[in-house]
Formats: C-alpha cells, structure tokens, sequence
C-alpha cells in the first residue's frame, strides 16, 4: 500500500507541474482524489479507532449528500433528476441554447445524408452533445475544419482529410454569439 501511496503521489506532482493553474482545470484531479481515497481509508482504519474511522466515515457521507442527491446538473432526486429526464436533455443541462440548434443541425445533416461533416467552433466549445447526437444513426466522417488556434498543426499533419471534392459534405458552424442572440 505504501507503493499505492508514493506512486499516487508522484501521479499528482507529476500532473500538477504538467498542467497550468485553472478554475476551470481543477476538475481534470477528480481522478487522483478518487484514487486517493482508499489508502486514506486505510491510513484512517489502521491509524485511528475504529469507532472515530466509523464516525469519520459517516461525516463525509453526510457532508457529501447535497451534490450527490441534489446535483444542480443531474440530480438523483427531485424535478429533473436523472431518472426522469431524458439522456438529451441531460447533455443540455447546462447550456439550454444549444439545444435547439444542435438538434435541429442533426436533422439537416441526416436529412441530407452527409457523410462528411466539417465543425468549426467560434467562441465556444461545447461539442461533446453534438458528436453523440451525430454518430447515432449511421457512420459519418467528422472533423475540425478551418481551426485558427494552436492545434491547426494538428489538422494540417492529417493528410486522411476527407474533405475534398466529394458531394455529401455538410459544414455545422457553432457561434456562442450567434446562439446568444436568438435567444434574446
């Protein structure tokens, strides 16, 4: 266990001197706690009574209840909760305005068959729905084009670009402002 423990350790120095300081970041050492968790239960267990690792263990369950049954985004229970929602709206749960457009681009490019679709992303970044809802039906080729930021190095080794003279493409342009404005 102390391998467990000095190997977890490393995992976060490592990560944490690779990856740059962000509120929005912070997420991605969800994983490391996770793993984490065990051998401090077992520190816990072996180092403490067992009627203060019972009571420990009890805190952090009841310190835990309100964002795991009340998740403002996909709550176990009350209105909305994930039971009672549908797997679409949950992918939406946290930017409604894209919805409407995401679904209704998916039905153009069914529509028309395309078996090619170029992405470009303006201001935004919210993709993940999108690629589920498009490879539901049937296979499509799908790919970032006309990228501008530092991964258009990226695209530009990719010498498999399918988009080239062929006849079923479709573009699906995503614009945070635009989807902004319809909203109004």
């Amino acid at each position: 266990m102390i391998k467990y423990g000095i190997v977890l350790v490393l995992g976060f120095v490592l990560f944490a001197s690779l990856i740059t300081w962000s509120p929005y970041r912070c997420r991605l050492h969800l994983p490391l706690f996770i793993l984490f968790s065990p051998f401090v239960a077992l520190v816990f267990s072996k180092s403490l009574p067992k009627q203060v690792s019972y009571l420990l263990a009890i805190l952090v369950l009841f310190l835990s209840y309100k964002w795991v049954l009340f998740n403002s985004v996909r709550p176990l229970i009350g209105e909305n909760n994930i039971f009672q929602s549908s797997r679409i709206e949950q992918y939406f749960n946290t930017q409604r305005k894209y919805q409407k457009f995401y679904l209704d681009e998916v039905v153009r490019v069914e529509s028309n068959q395309c078996k090619n679709i170029g992405l470009t992303f303006q201001n935004s970044s919210f993709e993940y729905p999108l690629l589920v809802l498009l490879n539901e039906n049937y296979s499509k080729q799908i790919q970032h084009i006309n990228v501008e930021n530092e991964s258009q190095i990226l695209v530009k080794k990719d010498s498999n670009s399918n988009f080239q003279n062929l006849s079923n493409d479709c573009i699906i342009n995503i614009d945070r402002n635009q989807l902004k404005s319809k909203d109004n």
